[in-house]
């Protein structure tokens, strides 16, 4: 199979650091494009190049993940 578009939830939770390099290199070797719900920032920061932030089904942020996580007034009025 060869989608278009691949769609993740979550895909690094409940695996050690080895297999969270494994699968980064793996999904690194894909051309598809990626919608990945990741809810911890270092591991969005090694794989994402673009962010959208949602809260309560409401756009707050669609930036380069560096513009996203330099922005500490809406990481905090996020919580994270």
């Amino acid at each position: 199979m060869e989608p278009a578009i691949l769609l993740m939830d979550e895909p690094f939770s409940f695996l050690d650091p080895r297999s969270q390099r494994r699968l980064l290199g793996i999904l690194d070797t894909l051309s598809q494009t990626m919608l990945v719900a990741v809810h911890d920032l270092e591991t969005a920061k090694k794989f994402c190049r673009r962010a959208i932030l949602l809260r309560e089904g409401h756009l707050l942020a669609d930036a380069p993940i560096e513009d996203f996580l330099a922005d500490a007034a809406l990481l905090e009025h996020c919580g994270l």
